[in-house]
């Protein structure tokens, strides 16, 4: 089992940010819709060290596990941030593989990094510990990208290469 998971070291995943409002998109000017975070289609490298099984223990709607996030900005040079990371979602976090998350980022580690403005994000992992699962979760992200197209009140999403 342990080496089944190591053998999906990296992963396509996709985060999502907090639903637009038309007051938010109203005070935002064409061409600064997103923040830097969703502006970019390419997907972002990240490193999370975390327990899934811990997470699912220890983590409620107020409690959070700290820990860091290293990405790749946009310069192509690694970076880290301190975020806290909790469960989510009951029916996926009952029946999943992999639990979904909830990350909260400080303002005073975001600022001047690609996650500024973006306080909460959640990341949505497959579900199941295959490739079908993996497909499931693209199927996810193509439908949130199409819904961006016709609504004005979407999810900003952005796909990330997650290393474990």
């Amino acid at each position: 089992m342990k080496n089944q998971i190591l053998a999906l070291i990296v992963l396509q995943f996709f985060i999502f940010s907090d639903l637009a409002t038309g007051q938010e998109m109203a005070q935002k000017s064409p061409d600064n819709e997103t923040t830097v975070l969703f502006q970019d289609e390419t997907p972002l490298s990240v490193v999370l060290r975390y327990s899934d099984k811990e997470m699912r223990r220890d983590t409620d709607d107020s409690t959070y596990l700290k820990t860091q996030l290293a990405y790749q900005n946009s310069s192509g040079q690694w970076d880290s941030l301190e975020i806290r990371l909790r469960a989510r979602g009951n029916w996926r976090r009952k029946n999943c593989f992999l639990t979904p998350v909830k990350m909260r980022i400080q303002k005073s580690e975001m600022k001047g990094t690609e996650f500024e403005g973006n306080k909460e994000l959640k990341l949505v992992l497959p579900c199941r510990n295959s490739d079908q699962g993996h497909d499931y979760v693209l199927k996810e992200y193509m439908a949130y990208k199409l819904f961006e197209v016709i609504s004005p009140y979407h999810f900003k999403t952005r796909r990330l290469q997650i290393a474990y």
